[in-house]
This record gives structure tokens, C-alpha cells and sequence, in this order.
């Protein structure tokens, strides 16, 4: 198995940079770093040293860095590309006789073309649905709690703030807690101020 490794690697600058290259080229096409390494020659007690060390030097990195800039320019997908896909496989639908390919695959390239009209939900109230809403807003918090009842599906939980990271920087961080709401808070997790259903919304 190990008859085609040399007995001593050519340690001449231009022989070490080649090696360094095809071991970009064997990691690019699937070898572990440690597999490429045996293969082009490495002693397998020197394996894990030597890998490490030809990773790190330039003329692999370069290597590397032409390989995936190949690869990523080979298999980049345009628009129209996909438009193409979709097309075939709505053709090769109509040949086999599968309208239902065909119909998914019109779907799939209106959606691409935009001709799907945004949705618009429009709801209408009716005299005592609308009696019912203005009801509810004209409410104190006291009388909808006591509307709303128990507080027996009440699930336990925490939260944590996550600022967004698109948002200005004045919106990053909350403001701080004032003491009455803290203190709101803390009766609420005790159990002395019972919770509204709605509010876990």
C-alpha cells in the first residue's frame, strides 16, 4: 500500500511549493488534510505536524483560494439559469404526459417573474362585532382582567432583549426598568397580581 511513497520527500523550495499545491488540489477534491498529506508522501509519525504547517503556507492558501474561486465561478446560478431549469422540466413534463409537473413548474416561474399579485385581506365588522371592539377598547385594565378571568393557562417563561442589528443605535438597548415596573414585574412572577390570557398573545 505504501509502496509508492518515497523514502525521502525533495525538500528543494520549488519541489515543497508543488507539494504544497497538490495538497490544496487533493483537499479541494475530498481528501482530509491528513489523507492528502500520506498521499503525497508525509511519514505517517510526522503527519499531524506537517499538515498543520503546509496549511498555513502561502502556496496553498493561493491554491486553495484559486480552487474555490474556480468552483464558485463554474456552478454560479443566475436568474436566467433557473428560468432555463424550470422551463426544461415543465418540457420534459408535457413529453412524459405529467400536466401536474408542468402546472408546478408555471408556479415556480410566475412566483419568479413577480405575476402572483400581492394578497390583500380586507376585514369587515359587522354592527355588533364593532359594538364588541369599542367595548373592549373603552375598558379599564381592571375590567379586562376580570373579563379575561383565571390565569390557569399561564405558561412560566423568561426573555432575553435581543437587540435588532439593523436598528439605529438609539433602539439597540432598552431603557432601563423603572423601580414601579420592576416592581410591577416581580409581583406579577409571584403570583399576586394574576396575568390576562391576552397578553401571552
Amino acid at each position: 500500500m505504501d509502496n509508492d511513497i518515497p523514502a525521502k520527500l525533495d525538500e528543494r523550495p520549488e519541489a515543497v511549493e508543488r507539494r504544497m499545491v497538490e495538497m490544496a488540489r487533493l483537499v479541494h477534491a475530498g481528501f482530509s488534510p491528513l489523507q492528502a498529506a500520506k498521499k503525497l508522501g508525509y511519514k505517517k509519525d510526522k503527519l499531524d505536524r506537517s499538515t498543520t504547517k503546509m496549511q498555513e503556507s502561502p502556496a496553498y492558501k493561493k491554491e486553495m483560494t484559486r480552487l474555490r474561486m474556480s468552483s464558485a465561478a463554474k456552478t454560479r446560478m443566475t436568474r436566467e439559469k433557473v428560468q432555463d431549469i424550470v422551463l426544461e422540466a415543465i418540457q420534459m413534463g408535457r413529453l412524459i404526459g405529467d400536466p401536474m409537473s408542468m402546472i408546478r413548474g408555471a408556479q415556480e416561474l410566475n412566483k419568479m417573474c413577480g405575476y402572483y399579485a400581492a394578497e390583500k385581506k380586507e376585514i369587515t365588522l359587522n354592527d355588533s362585532q364593532r359594538r364588541l371592539v369599542d367595548k373592549f377598547d373603552n375598558m379599564t385594565d381592571e375590567e379586562l382582567l376580570a373579563a379575561v378571568g383565571d390565569d390557569s393557562n399561564v405558561i412560566e417563561g423568561e426573555f432575553e432583549h435581543m437587540p435588532n442589528p439593523s436598528a439605529p443605535p438609539e433602539l439597540q438597548e432598552l431603557p432601563p426598568v423603572s423601580p414601579d415596573a420592576e416592581e410591577l414585574m416581580d409581583d406579577i412572577v409571584e403570583g399576586e397580581i394574576p396575568r390576562p390570557d391576552h397578553a401571552l398573545g
